[in-house]
């Protein structure tokens, strides 16, 4: 029987087609498979990115346990979502945290902005947010306030409008906004070294995207092509942040870059009060503040169409004015500029120096107006021009949102109604005075508005010295501010070159010390705080250490060990009531701590209350033995007293034993010895 022959294929040909059907599938397939392909790629690589958390977190917001209750946290590390170089250190938020769970008498604020918001050069207490809160806590005790400090250094309104998209979903009761003098120069700015364009929508766009860990790949790997083939930033090994953010030195008043960034930020507010709105959460806005008075503009230029025989005219009747000025005529000088500034109004010293000769004339409110126009002019734009204050106080009353003329109080509380170095340390800073003036205005403002309570339920307020004793600002603090100040200023734009120079501190002053050791990341600032405290023990300052010791517990209210401090305090000074109610509050923190067990015992020896002395000493015994911290020579002076106390209620067995074991732990204890003695 032949083989069956295998079936051949049939040929494709004009007489056998593939069905028209099978084709448009194949193609709807292979297209299909044409997008998906990339998609997949890159929703793959995003997941791995995201396993492998690339860049790290950039969340604003993080959840915390401690204690066993829920927390949101301010990330630190938000800052680099805005700033993509490597060269200087990225401006960080404080670690803050409020309770993830909002209860009913509580009111929340968030404060948002720059580095004045955030309390440069001031840490945690002596911050405005502090102030604030302090300033409401008094007047509210009922109630938690908490005024929670989203403030970013070298960052501008684009920062503000990121943050608060996502902070509406963090139950705020209040916007509180001051932003405005990082426009040009903070991140994405038209001046700034962190440029990215003109176009609002495009950098929107760019931080929308930065929530990507495949952007953020590309952003850093783009980073990295351009410092290979491209010469960096300057050197930045001795520069500070505010040199380093400074890509253009030049922004003349009225230029397209100023009136970009001033558009750009008229939007951008209005977008974020928008938001608020949409979200039914009240705002506060607040006009800005800068040092008038006594600091000269950066950097001066010409009106660019003055000729070379406009100019040669100009400079004379300048030098002349600068004459007449150092030999005290202020009147003839104050001509010679004037004839000066007709021709070209737009060179920032002239306007400066005009101010001066009328203030020494004392026309303070015409010298005024010349330092404020001293300052808009002032071309190095790390001030925001007077424009700014009505762009805000225009676009709040527009959206119904009340401002604070914060501009207007810092000048009614300055020499000469003019502000200055009273209340600014240089550019735009306020000192602490100052800070304490911008809580108080703000205070006033939400109590003219009725936040948090209608006006007539809002307490008298108290003393501002009261105010002061509450906020636990400490000289650590203000030192720890000043020398901040005084390294910024010891750089560029204050002193020519970009290397910042050697500033030196005073070694007489121990205080000033511990500010430098902690300002170089040396020791915490809880540490800094308690060596302060020491210092001030050593020198029986019993009450610049106690407020040491407060500041640390006003930022951890959780830590036992300054309760302990200020208790031992109050021991060494025969206070008893008071060490007693520190220790039981240091109890309460720490409930195995032998230290505080011994010491709350020791108080109950001390009030004759022998009984309740013996127990807390068993107490410190008790937990050592689980977890050794007593030094011998500790041990055995608290089973000296054991065996005191037991002796003195007629117990010898129990008193013999406890002396015996003092014997041993500290052989050289002459009492214990002394009282073994007596019992044989």
């Amino acid at each position: 029987m032949a083989p069956k022959s295998k079936k051949q294929p049939e040929k494709k040909s004009k007489d056998n087609p593939v069905p028209s059907e099978l084709n448009t599938a194949r193609k709807v397939i292979f297209s299909v498979t044409l997008v998906l392909v990339p998609v997949l790629f890159f929703v793959f690589l995003e997941a791995g990115l995201r396993i492998f958390h690339y860049g790290g977190n950039l969340d604003l917001i993080l959840k915390k346990n401690y204690g066993g209750q829920e927390y949101y946290q301010l990330n630190p590390d938000v800052g680099r979502r805005y700033f993509t170089g490597s060269q200087i250190a990225v401006p960080q938020l404080f670690e803050e945290v409020f309770p993830v769970h909002k209860s009913s008498n509580t009111y929340r604020i968030f404060l948002l902005g720059g580095s004045t918001a955030a309390g440069f050069p001031f840490e945690l207490n002596a911050r405005v947010s502090s102030l604030l809160e302090d300033r409401l806590q008094v007047l509210f005790p009922e109630k938690t306030i908490e005024v929670v400090n989203f403030g970013l250094s070298a960052v501008n309104s684009y920062t503000v409008l990121d943050f608060i998209q996502e902070l509406v979903h963090y139950q705020p009761d209040l916007f509180l906004i001051y932003m405005g003098h990082n426009e040009f120069y903070g991140a994405l700015g038209v001046g700034s070294t962190e440029y990215l364009g003109r176009n609002r929508t495009v950098i929107k766009t760019y931080l929308k995207l930065e929530h990507f860990k495949t952007f953020l790949l590309l952003r850093n790997g783009i980073a990295g092509l351009q410092s290979l083939f491209h010469a960096g930033p300057k050197e930045t090994s001795g520069e500070t942040l505010m040199a380093y953010v400074v890509r253009k030195k030049e922004i003349p008043y009225d230029s397209p870059d100023y009136k970009t960034a001033r558009d750009n930020f008229k939007a951008n507010l209005k977008e974020i009060l928008e938001i608020a709105k949409r979200h039914k959460i009240p705002a506060v806005t607040s006009t800005l503040v800068c040092n008038l008075k006594d600091l000269k503009p950066f950097v001066s230029v010409f009106y660019p169409k003055i000729n070379k025989t406009e100019k040669e005219e100009w400079s004379r009747y300048y030098h002349n004015g600068t004459v007449y000025f150092k030999q005290g005529k202020f009147g003839e000088a104050f001509r010679q500029f004037l004839t000066a500034y007709q021709m070209d109004s737009t060179y920032a010293d002239c306007a400066f120096l005009m101010g001066k000769s009328l203030l020494f004339q004392n026309k303070n409110r015409t010298a005024r107006y010349y330092f404020r126009r001293a300052a808009d002019l002032d071309a190095l734009r790390f001030r925001a021009s007077a424009e700014f204050n009505r762009i805000i106080s225009d676009v709040s009353h527009q959206m119904g949102v009340p401002v604070v003329k914060m501009d207007s109080v810092f000048n009614a509380s300055s020499p000469h109604k003019i502000t200055g170095n009273g209340l600014i340390f240089e550019h735009l800073h306020p000192n602490f005075k100052g800070y304490f003036l911008m809580a108080k205005a703000f205070a006033q403002e939400l109590r003219k508005e009725s936040f948090i309570a209608p006006e007539s339920e809002w307490k008298a307020a108290l003393p501002d010295s009261e105010i002061r004793q509450v906020s636990h600002v400490t000289p650590l603090d203000l030192k720890i501010g000043a020398l901040r100040i005084r390294k910024l200023m010891s750089g560029w734009p204050f002193k020519s070159g970009f290397e910042r120079g050697e500033v030196l501190i005073n070694p007489n002053d121990p205080i000033e010390k511990i500010a430098w050791i902690y300002d170089n990341h040396r020791i915490s600032w809880n540490q800094a705080h308690f060596e302060a405290a020491s210092y001030y023990e050593n020198q029986k300052k019993w009450r610049q250490a106690i407020d040491d010791y407060q500041a640390v517990i006003k930022i951890r209210p959780d830590d036992y060990f300054p309760f302990l401090k200020i208790g031992n305090i109050y021991l060494h000074r025969q206070k008893f009531d008071l060490a007693l109610q520190y220790y039981r509050e240091a109890q309460r923190r720490n409930t195995a701590s032998p230290f505080v067990y011994a010491k709350l015992a020791t108080v109950y020896l001390a009030k004759r209350e022998g009984e309740a002395g013996y127990r807390f000493f068993q107490k410190a015994i008790e937990y050592d033995s689980k977890r050794p911290v007593l030094k011998p020579q500790e041990k055995g002076i608290i089973f000296y007293y054991m065996g005191l106390i037991d002796m003195q209620r007629g117990r010898p067995d129990n008193a013999r034993t406890e002396l015996n074991l003092s014997v041993q732990n500290f052989p050289g204890y002459g009492k214990a010895a002394a009282l073994l003695e007596k019992l044989k």
